[in-house]
C-alpha cells in the first residue's frame, strides 16, 4: 500500500473534488433540488474515493497472500529468490492484536527462524491469511522450504516446488 501516492491523490484530486462537489451542492440547493438528492450527488463520489484509495488496498493486501505464493511479488521471489529453510517458532494473533478473519479464515502472525546456509540464522515475523484447515501445518517446530527475497530477506514465500 503506497500511502504517499494516496496522499498525493487526495491533495491534487480529492480536495479539489470536494470543493467542486460543494459548489455543485450549493447550486442544486439554489435550484431547489431535494435534500436527499443533493446529499447523494455530493457524498457518493467522496465515499467511492475513500473506498478505492484506502479500503480496497487494505483488503487486497490482506487477501493477496505473498507468503503462500500469490501475487506478482511472490512470483518474483519464487523465480529469483534464494532457497532457505523456515522453522515455525510461534503462531498466534496477528501483529495488530485481536482476531481478524476474512471469509472465516484467520489472519495470523507467524514467527519463523530462517536458515539459508549463507548468512546467520534470523527471525521473520509476518501476518498472513491461513486456511483453518492448514493451521495445524504451521505449529511451532514445523519445518518447510521457503524462498527469500535477495533484496529484502524479511520477505519469504513458501517454496512448494521443492
Amino acid at each position: 500500500m503506497n500511502i504517499k501516492r494516496n496522499l498525493l491523490i487526495w491533495l491534487f484530486v480529492g480536495i479539489p473534488m470536494i470543493f467542486v462537489l460543494a459548489i455543485i451542492g450549493g447550486r442544486l440547493t439554489v435550484l431547489n433540488y431535494s435534500d436527499w438528492l443533493i446529499g447523494l450527488i455530493v457524498s457518493v463520489p467522496i465515499f467511492l474515493m475513500i473506498f478505492f484509495l484506502f479500503i480496497l488496498p487494505i483488503f487486497n493486501q490482506l487477501t493477496n497472500n505473498t507468503f503462500f505464493g500469490q501475487g506478482k511479488e511472490a512470483a518474483r521471489i519464487l523465480k529469483n529468490g534464494e532457497s532457505a529453510t523456515a522453522t515455525v517458532l510461534y503462531i498466534g494473533e496477528n501483529s495488530e492484536g485481536g482476531a481478524l478473519t476474512i471469509n472465516d479464515q484467520p489472519v495470523l502472525n507467524l514467527k519463523l527462524l530462517i536458515e539459508d546456509g549463507t548468512r546467520k540464522r534470523y527471525e521473520v515475523s509476518l501476518d498472513t491469511l491461513i486456511s483453518r484447515t492448514a493451521v495445524a501445518q504451521f505449529q511451532p517446530g514445523a519445518v518447510f522450504k521457503v524462498k527469500i527475497d535477495s533484496h529484502d530477506p524479511q520477505k519469504v514465500v513458501i517454496d512448494n516446488n521443492e
